[in-house]
C-alpha cells in the first residue's frame, strides 16, 4: 500500500507534461518542480532513520501528504502558466483563425475548471488524516491527470507551439525582406544574380517550407474544433501559401514553391512532427543568412 502511493506520486510528478515537446518554463515552475522531488525523497530519508516505527509512520504520513500538495501546487502554477500563454498567443490574424479562437476560448474555459479542481484537491489532502485516504486522493488524482488533464494539455502545448512558431516564421519574413532591400543598395548588379541563386532563394524555399508545415500543424488542430463540437460539421479550409505575406524583395524566383512530399508521409504526421519539421526549416533559412553574411564580408575585404 505504501509503495503504491509513492509509486502513484512519482507518475503524478513525471506526467505533469504529457507531449513530446521541451516546453519553457519560467523559474518559479522550476523550483516548484524541484520542490516536489525534494518532498518525496525526505519519504525515504525518514525510512532510513533510526525512529520508532511508530514514528516513522506519522512522519511519513506527513511527509506524503506534504509531498502531494506539492504535485498540486506544481500543477497549479504550470497550469496558470499555459493560461497565460494562451491569453498572449496572437491568433484571429484571418479567417481561418478567427474560428481557432473558439477553441482557444474553450481551453481556457478547461483550464479554469481544472484551477478549480485543484483547489478541491487540496483541500482534500489538508483534511486527510489517514494513509489510506491520502493514497486514495493520490490514486485518483493520478487517474484524473492520465484521462482527463493530460489530453487536454497535449490540446494546449500544440496551439502555443502552433502560432509560437508562426511568429518566427513572420519574424524570417520580416529578416529576409531587410536582407533583401540591404543587398540591392550594396551589392554590385553582377553578384545579385549569384547570391540569389546561392543564398536568398534556397532561404525563401526554406522558409515558405516552414510556414506550409505549421499550415498543416494547424490543420490538424482545427481537429480538435470537431471533437469540441464548436462548428458543427462545418468544414474549414487551411491558408495556402499563396494567402501567406509574399516575399516582396526582388529576389524571390517568381514560380510557385512548394514542399513536396509523399501523400502517405504527410497524413501519418503529427502536430509535433509538423511544427519540428517548421523550425528545422526556418533554421534552415538562417544558416543561409549566415553563410550570405560570411559570403559579403569576404567581398567586401578583397575590394
Amino acid at each position: 500500500m505504501k509503495k503504491f502511493l509513492h509509486i502513484s506520486l512519482i507518475v503524478s510528478i513525471f506526467a505533469i507534461i504529457p507531449f513530446g515537446f521541451v516546453y519553457a518554463q519560467p523559474e518559479i515552475i522550476k523550483d516548484s518542480h524541484r520542490e516536489v522531488i525534494d518532498s518525496v525523497d525526505k519519504i525515504y530519508e525518514v525510512r532510513e532513520s533510526n525512529l520508532t516505527q511508530q514514528e516513522k509512520l506519522a512522519k511519513e504520513m506527513e511527509l506524503k501528504k506534504t509531498a502531494l500538495d506539492k504535485v498540486v501546487e506544481f500543477s497549479i502554477l504550470e497550469t496558470e502558466n499555459f493560461k497565460t500563454n494562451l491569453i498572449n498567443l496572437e491568433v484571429g490574424e484571418d479567417e481561418f483563425e478567427a474560428e481557432l479562437l473558439a477553441l482557444r476560448d474553450t481551453l481556457l474555459i478547461k483550464l479554469d475548471d481544472y484551477l478549480e479542481h485543484f483547489d478541491f484537491v487540496r483541500n482534500g489532502i489538508k483534511a486527510s488524516d489517514n494513509l489510506e485516504i491520502v493514497q486514495s486522493i493520490a490514486g485518483s488524482f493520478n487517474d484524473w491527470r492520465e484521462f482527463t488533464y493530460n489530453p487536454e494539455i497535449k490540446k494546449v502545448i500544440e496551439f502555443i507551439l502552433i502560432f509560437q512558431n508562426k511568429s518566427f516564421i513572420k519574424l524570417a519574413d520580416l529578416r529576409f525582406g531587410k536582407i533583401a532591400s540591404d543587398l540591392r543598395t550594396v551589392i554590385s548588379p553582377k553578384l545579385q544574380s549569384s547570391i540569389r541563386q546561392q543564398f536568398l532563394n534556397p532561404a525563401a524555399i526554406s522558409i515558405r517550407g516552414a510556414r506550409e508545415f505549421n499550415n498543416r500543424a494547424m490543420a490538424l488542430l482545427a481537429d480538435y474544433i470537431s471533437e469540441e463540437k464548436a462548428f458543427g460539421e462545418s468544414e474549414i479550409d487551411t491558408p495556402g501559401l499563396e494567402e501567406e505575406a509574399a516575399f516582396d524583395s526582388g529576389f524571390v524566383p517568381e514560380e510557385e514553391i512548394a514542399v513536396k512530399e509523399d501523400e502517405k508521409q504527410v497524413e501519418e504526421l503529427t502536430i509535433r512532427d509538423l511544427v519540428i519539421s517548421s523550425l528545422q526549416k526556418l533554421k534552415d533559412a538562417y544558416s543561409k543568412f549566415l553563410s550570405l553574411r560570411d559570403f559579403v564580408g569576404g567581398q567586401s575585404g578583397e575590394q
